[in-house]
């Protein structure tokens, strides 16, 4: 126990240390205040806190989704589940950080010098991969698997689908972040589900019925 304990404060004291440290360096390398940093996005830009109400919803159910699948992770004793679960987190944590930090959209592109398309591409690989990878494992909950990864496409290919059925933009215009990310935030919500119904049915000993 003392010893996890240990690994535990040095893990969140390494994460302090890091996440200052960046803060330090970039308000260094940009002149600005630490400021732009460190307060909140509403405030900085100075906007209602209600704006982007959905894109921050998404985050907090990313990171409560991978807070389950890193207890997991942590307790799992089979080893297929463990791998499972560790995967699971590690691609939360990913989508977590491209919602948060609009990775493909604008930190990749203009901040490293990668195209869109490229950082995209990367994206939907990591997706892929972990669906093969893990397909035995995530057939188990057939439905919430589908619905997850069904809404999560719905939302990023919903550009598409509106450009390819050609419908008038002026009248799609006012509800084309709704249908975007309100396809997306469901997938969320479906992804944290599947999180729950894994960790649940996989934690309990004294379940001995397969997970829906």
């Amino acid at each position: 126990m003392r010893s996890f304990v240990l690994k535990l404060n040095v893990i969140g004291l390494a994460v302090a240390a890091f996440s200052i440290g960046l803060v330090a360096m970039l308000t260094k390398m940009r002149g600005v205040s630490s400021g732009q940093f460190t307060r909140d996005v509403a405030a900085v830009a100075d906007v209602s806190p209600v704006f982007g109400f959905l894109s921050t919803g998404g985050i907090i159910l990313w990171a409560l989704a991978a807070g389950v699948w890193l207890l997991f992770a942590i307790i799992a004793h089979n080893p297929k589940e463990k791998r499972f679960a560790v995967s699971s987190f590690l691609l939360t944590m990913y989508l977590c950080f491209d919602d948060a930090f609009m990775w493909h959209e604008y930190l990749a592109p203009e901040k490293l010098g990668l195209s869109e398309k490229f950082a995209l591409v990367i994206l939907v690989v990591a997706v892929l991969l972990y669906g093969v990878t893990q397909a035995t494992i995530l057939l188990k909950t057939p439905l919430i698997s589908a619905a997850a990864f069904g809404f999560l496409a719905l939302g990023a290919g919903s550009d598409f689908a509106i450009e390819l059925a050609g419908f008038d933009e002026e009248l799609i215009w006012p509800w084309y972040g709704l249908i975007e990310d309100g396809f997306k935030f469901i997938g969320i919500i479906y992804w944290g589900i599947l999180a729950l119904t894994h960790a649940h049915y996989n934690l309990l000993p004294s379940r001995t019925e397969s997970p829906a």
